[in-house]
């Protein structure tokens, strides 16, 4: 029909014609060869909806163009080796994924142990620093009741030489030496007397405490207890 001519047949020449002088031979019959479909299409596509609408473009195919022998078998070599090489582009492709993948997984491994080991870490840190926490409050409380006790220590201490201040008089002193002076004495009263008497302190030489006038008061030796007279002191005997 006229349509199809005016629409379609005319324009894919026009169009053809204007890729095929911007593309070189190798690109139309080998590296783009495969893009030129889509690439006529929406060339098609973008004048009908301008100029014809209603009318759609489902599907555009395009056959390899008619070269001489000689350049088509170069090309063709060409082809078969671009194809192992995409071939063996796509088999590094997803060899090398596999290793990406491999190499994801270890890093996430890693950071997982890290991570647990990080966390052990801290709960050690943490235990560790409440263990010190609580070892600093119980020195504190143990400096403070020492401190406590050598403040009474000393307050108690102060007070008795406060005490002691006011009562060791020196009446007060007189008074206890004479009271130690007479602890040290036996006093006997009676109407024989003598002038000096003396007894010892420790054992005669029989083994027996003895007693009885002295004619000679020099005599007297160390750890006897004289005795003088006047002291009211009543023992019977």
């Amino acid at each position: 029909t006229d349509y199809v001519d005016l629409w379609v047949k005319d324009p894919i020449h026009h169009h053809v014609n204007t890729m095929c002088s911007t593309l070189t031979l190798h690109e139309v019959f080998i590296d783009r060869f495969a893009e030129l479909d889509e690439i006529l299409k929406r060339r098609l596509t973008a004048v009908i909806e301008q100029w014809a609408p209603g009318l759609d473009i489902i599907a555009v195919r395009m056959v390899k163009p008619t070269i001489p022998e000689a350049i088509q078998d170069k090309f063709s070599r060409a082809n078969d080796l671009t194809s192992k090489l995409k071939t063996i582009n796509e088999r590094q492709h997803v060899e090398l994924a596999a290793v990406e993948k491999e190499r994801s997984l270890a890093v996430m491994a890693a950071e997982k142990d890290s991570a647990v080991a990080q966390m052990a870490a801290d709960a050690r840190v943490l235990k560790t620093t409440e263990k010190v926490a609580l070892e600093n409050v119980s020195n504190t409380m143990h400096v403070a009741r020492s401190k406590e006790r050598a403040d009474a220590y000393a307050y108690g201490r102060m007070k008795e030489a406060e005490v002691n201040r006011l009562r060791l008089t020196p009446e007060f002193l007189a008074m206890r030496a004479q009271q130690e002076y007479l602890k040290g004495m036996d006093m006997y009263l009676g109407s024989h007397v003598p002038t000096t008497f003396a007894m010892r302190s420790d054992s005669g030489g029989d083994g027996k405490g003895g007693g009885g006038e002295v004619e000679n008061p020099a005599l007297l030796t160390q750890g006897m207890r004289q005795v003088r007279p006047g002291l009211q002191q009543d023992q019977e005997g």
